[in-house]
């Protein structure tokens, strides 16, 4: 028997005295203990991350299913107050934040390989994406750095996956985690779409501890009304990771593994796909058709320019006959309501916001260089038209330049790959980001929105990162492909 080394001593009494710590001020204080536990789910969760980033990375993730939950249970405890909640809504970003300095730091000690000049444009591209909430819309900083918040879960996400995950077999792990640890989370969508919202929610949203919440709850006439938000603070964002879920559950089952393990994630695949439902979402019910066009038109270059250009002319006819369907739309949804399937689906006049954005759109006097003066700008409901009316279509032409050519070598690295079981994992892993963003779209501002930002941004790391070596492992094989018939010549 192996006697312990003093490492692990020390270990075990560190991990010993953490827990007598956390105890004593947890249960020694006449306040809000959930609170108290909160904080140190932040302290000790920053602390793995910054020293096991790896697995920090999983439990970032797994973590952000169920913070806003913990966040409801304060109601339960006495002395709930907004310092409570904003602890609760940080513990996240906490740890992403330390993992990225995890990060870093590996990267400047070269124990991750990061001397490509597409690694540092990635990186660049990450801390863009993630200070450029800051940009956004609110009448005060403490909104733009709740906006920043979310634009942040984006970035850090994709930078932490990019860097940790970039082996297909270790990407999958990632998938495998993100999956059944959202389980509950999708189960208990189901409970509430039968049994209701329950009074100790209804309790915490009526102390409007959480704006979005209360905001729903007036809109949908109360909680008798209000449509599941399961562990999250939106059924928006239920229907929107219930359907990349969904989606990814389908595909491990195609990781040529045991018929044990097939039936095992295509009975999680539906139970996400009924969770995606039961939220009641319209918008994210186009996820799933959305995924498999892709899938289709991702297969070769040809299909791909096509899907792009269809597109591209959809979105153009849509902003230029907005205000015919601004008109219309009420008349269509009566129609449509008054059919089983319509009843169910809801009406249409939701999406008048959106297409009063696009009717700005279409008006030449709102396009200016500069944008307008803040205070000043057009309506707006979705990410492309805040960016014209608020800095001008000189920014956004050259933001979108900047996405094309992203666009182009993605695509191209996906293309050359060799290895077919590689190329179509990653080009489905790629229909699944382009359906969740085209999806997000549609909907407004749903992609800065936790937890869809960070599984967002981990599956754009975990692509980039697989197709990062491509011409290199490419190359690689050749080179042993030649090696192997030189042998087989006896050379």
């Amino acid at each position: 028997m192996n006697s312990p080394t003093g490492k692990n001593i020390f270990t075990l009494c560190g991990i010993v005295i953490l827990m007598f710590l956390v105890t004593l001020d947890v249960f020694a204080g006449d306040w809000n203990q959930l609170g108290r536990m909160m904080r140190w789910i932040a302290i000790v969760g920053g602390l793995y991350g910054l020293i096991f980033p790896k697995r920090g990375v999983l439990v970032f993730l797994v973590s952000l299913f169920y913070l806003d939950f913990l966040k409801r249970l304060l109601i339960l405890w006495s002395g709930t107050s907004m310092q409570d909640v904003m602890v609760s809504i940080g513990a996240g970003p906490v740890i992403i934040v330390a993992i990225c300095i995890s990060c870093t730091i590996l990267i400047i000690a070269q124990r991750i390989k990061f001397g490509k000049f597409g690694d540092w444009l990635f990186y660049l591209g990450c801390v863009v994406v993630s200070v450029s909430g800051i940009f956004g819309e609110g009448e005060d900083w403490m909104e733009r750095g709740q906006a920043m918040m979310g634009s942040s879960l984006v970035g850090m996400t994709a930078l932490a996956s990019y860097c940790l995950y970039r082996e297909r077999a270790d990407s999958l792990k990632l998938l495998k985690v993100l999956v059944i640890g959202a389980l509950p989370m999708a189960l208990y969508t189901a409970w509430q779409y039968f049994n209701g919202i329950a009074m100790w929610e209804e309790e915490y949203i009526q102390t409007g501890l959480s704006a979005t919440l209360y905001n729903f709850y007036l809109v949908d006439g109360g909680v008798e009304y209000m449509r599941p938000f399961s562990t999250l603070n939106l059924h928006p964002s239920v229907g929107a990771v219930s359907g990349v879920l969904c989606i990814l559950a389908f595909l491990l089952c195609g990781n040529r593994e045991g018929i044990g393990t097939k039936a095992f994630y295509s009975m999680i695949g539906v139970i996400f796909f009924s969770s995606m439902l039961f939220a009641q979402n319209r918008t994210t019910y186009f996820i799933p058709l959305f995924y498999l066009a892709f899938t289709w038109g991702f297969k070769n270059q040809g299909r791909t320019l096509l899907l792009y250009t269809v597109g591209v002319i959809l979105f153009g006819l849509m902003i230029h006959y907005s205000a015919f369907i601004y008109d219309n739309i009420n008349a269509w949804s009566d129609g449509l309501t008054s059919t089983p399937v319509g009843e169910k689906l809801g009406t249409l006049g939701t999406y008048q916001d959106r297409l009063e954005g696009f009717m700005n759109l279409s008006e030449v006097e709102n396009w200016k260089p500069l944008g307008f003066e803040e205070g000043f700008e057009p309506l707006s409901h979705d990410p492309l038209s805040m960016i014209l009316f608020r800095f001008g279509y000189v920014p956004l032409g050259s933001m979108l330049a900047a996405v094309a050519g992203v666009l182009v070598v993605w695509h191209r690295k996906l293309y050359k790959m060799q290895s077919d079981d590689d190329r179509i994992y990653y080009t489905r892993l790629t229909a699944v980001v382009a359906a969740l963003v085209l999806s997000g779209l549609l909907y407004g501002n749903l992609l800065f929105v936790s937890p869809v930002n960070a599984v967002l941004g981990a599956l754009v790391g975990v692509v980039f990162g697989g197709i990062r070596d491509t011409g290199r492992r490419n190359l690689g094989r050749s080179m042993s492909d030649l090696n192997a018939e030189n042998t087989d010549n006896g050379e």
